[in-house]
């Protein structure tokens, strides 16, 4: 019986060992919700909610910033009764910190070349965020929106919370596969173990 407590140990070890030296990517879509409200204008006091969802290999190593105009993956968002999804929207920066978490993006619902905002008397949206600068006190989101046959673009707040972390099929391919060399193992031994005794 002492063989096995042993096999096992090692068997678990090798498992894992195994597991770690399989190529994986490292890469997982990451989901965020995010909220806002108008506070000037036509809608002042309109709210709305959404999410958005990136690939995290775009995050660059040791953190920083991208500016890139493909960065999210998928988006869910209405407002003034028009949907948005990552296809009709457009990113244009995302902020990273030293870990690589996100900690600002800014993306619109309009599709400018190369970059966000709104255009007044443009039905559209951005949401930007604002680092702490000499004009402001605190990193934070602003929101804002513009719509036709309304001249100027209006404001509000909005606010970006962590969803979820999805791994990648590949990691848990990888975790499969591990698991099922080790189970492959273990029974061999086991029969092995029951010829040898008989």
């Amino acid at each position: 019986m002492r063989w096995r407590s042993q096999f096992l140990r090692y068997g678990v070890a090798a498992g894992f060992a195994l597991l770690a030296a399989l190529p994986q990517a490292q890469a997982a879509i990451e989901t965020f919700n995010f909220s806002v409200t108008a506070t000037t204008g036509p809608l002042a006091g309109t709210s709305a909610s959404g999410s958005f969802s990136f690939d995290s290999s775009v995050v660059p190593a040791g953190g920083g910033e991208i500016d890139a105009t493909a960065i999210l993956t998928a988006l869910s968002f209405t407002w003034h009764g028009i949907s948005y999804t990552a296809a009709t929207a457009n990113s244009c920066q995302a902020f990273f910190d030293g870990s690589g978490a996100l900690v600002g993006i800014s993306f619109s619902g309009q599709n400018f070349p190369g970059g966000c905002g709104v255009e007044s008397g443009q039905e559209g949206w951005n949401i930007e965020w604002l680092r702490q600068s000499q004009f402001f006190s605190s990193d934070f989101f602003v929101f804002t929106y513009a719509e036709p046959g309304h001249f100027g673009d209006e404001t509000g707040t909005a606010s970006i919370t962590p969803a979820s972390v999805v791994a990648e099929p590949g990691t848990l391919s990888a975790l499969g596969a591990a698991l099922a060399a080790f189970g492959w193992l273990l029974r061999r031994r086991q029969q092995r173990a029951g010829a040898i005794a008989a």
